[in-house]
Order: structure tokens, then sequence, then C-alpha cells
């Protein structure tokens, strides 16, 4: 088991084992509820509305899932850190967490550098399409733009 994180107020349990699968289990029936292939083995976080999880890879890359079906939704890659003069680098991204509301994910540094992301469906809509750069197609739409974020007509602008 490589990162690990409960949600006490869903009853839910969060790991990332075999280096890139997430799961999610159930803590009151001690069940399996789903398990997802592609997570990052070095930080796993669930927001407290069992909304989100997210997990961290060692290159920074940050997989935002969602929690109750175990979907990927999508990714952004953390900058690297910077270094504060006088001092040692502020190492690899190495923690994260939800705000209690679920929308803003924060991660730190080996360092203590912070960082904050917002985690809303059209925040995240939005990276997509600066991504693609094009309109989406049905498909990707219903592949990439999930329940989560239903009414959402992204890069068709």
């Amino acid at each position: 088991m490589q990162a690990l994180t409960v949600s006490e107020e869903n009853h839910t349990l969060y790991a990332v084992v075999d280096g890139d699968i997430l799961e999610r289990w159930d803590l009151e029936k001690g069940t399996l509820e789903w398990r997802s292939y592609g997570a990052g083995e070095y930080g796993v976080a669930a927001d407290a509305a069992g909304r989100w999880a997210a997990t961290l890879a060692g290159d920074g890359a940050v997989w935002l899932w969602d929690a109750r079906t175990g979907a990927r939704l999508g990714s952004t890659t953390l900058p690297a850190p910077s270094t504060v003069a006088g001092t040692s680098e502020a190492g690899r991204h190495s923690s994260l967490a939800f705000s209690a509301d679920g929308g803003t994910l924060w991660s730190a540094t080996e360092g203590g550098e912070l960082s904050s992301w917002d985690t809303s469906p059209d925040a995240w809509a939005e990276r997509l399409c600066d991504r693609v750069g094009r309109p989406l197609t049905s498909s990707e739409r219903a592949r990439y733009l999930t329940s989560l974020s239903d009414g959402i007509t992204a890069c068709e602008r």
C-alpha cells in the first residue's frame, strides 16, 4: 500500500495499492466498492462530501476521480516547486488535502510549499478545453464530462 486516506463522514477508505490502483472501501460493511487503475502512488485525498478523490504521482500529476464511481475525471500537472532563497529546495509534492467544501485541492511539498487548485467541474472542463483546443465530440463529452458536470457545454465556444 502506497497511500491511504479515510473519509469518516462517508465511512469510506481510499487506498493506492500495487503502485497504480485506487480502491474505495466501505468501512461499515468492510467491502471493496470499486477499483480503478492509473492512480498516482504518492498521495491520496478525499473530500468530506464524498464527491472527489485525488491521487498524486511522482511526476507531479494529480488525477481527480469521481469518488462514487471510481471514474477518472481529469488531471493536471503541478508545477515544479520553487526554491526558497537561503534554504534547501522545497522538494517534491508529497501531500494532498481537500478544503472542507471540496472546492479546493491543496498540495504540499516536502519542504512545506503549499499550492491550491480549483476542483469545480467548470474549472476542470475549462482546462480540458484549453488542452483540446476544439469542440468536443458527443462521445468525448460523455467520456470526459461525467454526470458531475451535467449541463456543461464545454469547448463549444
